[in-house]
């Protein structure tokens, strides 16, 4: 038996029925989303640490509203990855029960599984045209069992009916983890490896600083920034395509076609024609959140590149068009809502960048009209 990360080898209708009945509960309730300081400081608190009354109403305040249904505070892979850097075994087993309390097990599909969804629900709503088409934010959701990817079990020696049964059992055993059940077989072998954040920072600004001459303006920035991003993705493009067409034409696609990028090339220029005309709207936040965001940082010459902003861009790009509120530090907010950034407006999603304007914020929304998220 081996694990791999075949989303496909699930059966397509239950993964997507159960993805749908997630999207369905995180929709109906106003999603909040804390950058990882948020829920250590949260935590630190709880634990007489550092007592901190921000903390303390922020925190009193959505354990109410999560309790009551009215809100959740769900979780990504970047949040958990983060957590298992933790190296005190004591306060990560502590900042894991804060995050199942909040998050109810409710996680964000992985970036890869995002950006997936997002390049097909383009394809799919510009070139077939279909209305009835579900949008990313009603398949993005899944449990922290899942946060890298829907991991399952494969034998060649199964029976089709064998093999449904045993990779349904599993991901369902998978919905039924948390945090402190994912940490309670970690701790008993080596800490998980820390990601050298100093060193991205490092060589982040060193590529700021080198090329700083090459943009006159912010668009232009932004501009190379996003073809950028393209390139990078044009394999998950490519991999949109081919599921495309699959399941369109109910024909899968020769080696030497899925090996030709010609199509995933081209369709990236589109791309960058739509996003620069401003006619792509809100399509494809996880490549239009990194790249303008990189642009802001790199166009202010005296801001450089903190060890803490590439996590946080993560966590942006998961957070601002899936979420309602999304609560960060003061840079990274700032850069958020600045005049010629405008992702908060662009994707309607509050953005505070420290606990007393979150609790301020968040309480308002709260005891405004109706109840749960924007839809």
């Amino acid at each position: 038996m081996s694990l791999g990360t075949r989303v496909r080898s699930i059966p397509d209708q239950h993964l997507r029925d159960r993805r749908l009945e997630l999207g369905r509960d995180a929709l109906s309730r106003w999603r909040i989303y804390l950058d990882t300081w948020v829920w250590i400081r949260m935590r630190d608190h709880s634990l007489a640490r550092h007592p901190s009354r921000d903390a303390a109403d922020l925190l009193a305040l959505l354990e109410e509203a999560v309790t009551a249904g009215q809100a959740i505070c769900p979780l990504e892979a970047n949040t958990v990855r983060e957590l298992l850097g933790q190296l005190d075994q004591e306060t990560r087993r502590a900042t894991a029960r804060l995050m199942d309390s909040l998050s109810r097990g409710l996680c964000l599909a992985s970036p890869e599984e995002r950006r997936r969804a997002e390049f097909l629900y383009f394809l799919r709503k510009h070139w077939k045209g279909d209305a009835t088409l579900h949008e990313p934010r009603e398949l993005v959701w899944t449990t922290v069992g899942s946060a890298f990817g829907e991991v399952t079990p494969e034998n060649e020696g199964w029976r089709d009916e064998e093999r449904t049964a045993i990779q349904v059992g599993f991901r369902k055993h998978l919905e039924t983890l948390r945090m402190t059940d994912i940490l309670s077989y970690l701790d008993v072998g080596p800490p998980a490896p820390v990601f050298d954040s100093e060193g991205m920072a490092r060589k982040l600004n060193e590529e700021k600083f080198r090329h700083a001459h090459e943009a006159r303006t912010f668009i232009e920035m932004r501009d190379a920034e996003l073809r950028g991003a393209l390139d990078v993705n044009t394999e998950e493009v490519q991999s949109a395509i081919e599921y495309f067409y699959e399941t369109t034409v109910g024909l899968r696609m020769t080696e030497k076609d899925r090996s030709d990028l010609s199509g995933a090339l081209h369709i990236n220029r589109l791309i960058l024609a739509g996003f620069k005309s401003k006619r792509m709207g809100t399509d494809l936040p996880s490549v239009w959140i990194p790249a303008v965001l990189h642009a802001a940082i790199r166009w202010d010459r005296g801001r450089k590149y903190r060890s803490t902003d590439w996590r946080d861009i993560e966590h942006a790009t998961a957070a601002l068009p899936y979420c309602d509120v999304f609560i960060t530090d003061g840079a990274m907010a700032s850069s958020i809502t600045a005049r010629h950034v405008g992702l908060d407006a662009l994707y309607g999603a509050r953005v505070n960048g420290n606990l007393a304007d979150a609790f301020q914020g968040v309480r308002s929304l709260l005891a405004g009209p109706g109840k749960g998220g924007r839809h």
